[in-house]
């Protein structure tokens, strides 16, 4: 599969954050019984006094508010959305490192088809 990053921006935020609510569902079997966050508030969202997935996931709206300091991609494998990942330098990990990824996230569609290899391994190779 043809892989590709694309970086994120405030013109395709909202593809993130719609990838990010599905990201925390998936997530969800693994840390239900360690985290209240995990449960769905009155109005079905994760975050307690939120009523809609979009008022949600404004929470990912950091991986575009520093500049040179973080930063998020979307994955696209044939040109289809197939995920993405968020990235963070110092100061926002530890300053021993040059970047650390924050989050990372396949479709399952995508998953055991070397997408997520291969975008990983691109995204070593942009900031080695």
């Amino acid at each position: 599969m043809n892989v590709q990053l694309e970086e994120v921006t405030a013109d395709n935020l909202q593809i993130l954050r719609n990838l990010a609510v599905l990201y925390r569902y998936d997530l969800m079997p693994a840390f239900y019984q360690y985290i209240a966050a995990c449960d769905l508030n009155e109005f079905g969202t994760f975050d307690e006094g939120k009523r809609t997935h979009d008022e949600s996931s404004t929470s990912w709206d950091w991986v575009i508010g520093d500049p040179g300091k973080t930063c998020a991609f979307l994955i696209r494998a044939d040109d289809q959305l197939a995920g993405f990942a968020a990235i963070c330098m110092p100061p926002y990990c530890h300053p021993s490192v040059s970047f650390c990824v924050q989050d990372f996230f396949v479709l399952n569609k995508f998953r055991r088809t070397g997408v997520g290899q291969q975008a990983a391994f691109m995204l070593f190779d942009r900031f080695k």
